[in-house]
């Protein structure tokens, strides 16, 4: 199995714009091989300390990694945050 560990610029807080880095990166990535794509830990937000705002683009980021996987044909690994009872948490 290839794996492929991207390392990309996040844009702060800016959900959609990583969402399009990363997929040009990923894309990239399986063209040349890669069966397993791993992306940043909070590749969507970067490491925020509003962790309950960052928690409200789980959904989303959800959605654009199903479809990333469903698109390319490769598995995708990507964390960010999810709500939580008490307090967001990693997914």
């Amino acid at each position: 199995m290839i794996v492929a560990g991207l390392q990309m610029d996040i844009a702060w807080e800016q959900p959609h714009e990583n969402f399009a880095r990363a997929k040009e990166m990923t894309l990239r990535a399986v063209a040349a091989g890669a069966q397993l794509v791993v992306l940043p830990e909070m590749f969507a937000t970067g490491f925020s300390m509003s962790a309950s705002r960052i928690a409200g683009h789980a959904d989303e980021t959800r959605a654009f990694l199903v479809e990333l996987a469903r698109e390319t044909g490769a598995w995708i690994l990507g964390g960010y945050a999810e709500p939580g009872r008490a307090r967001p948490r990693n997914a």
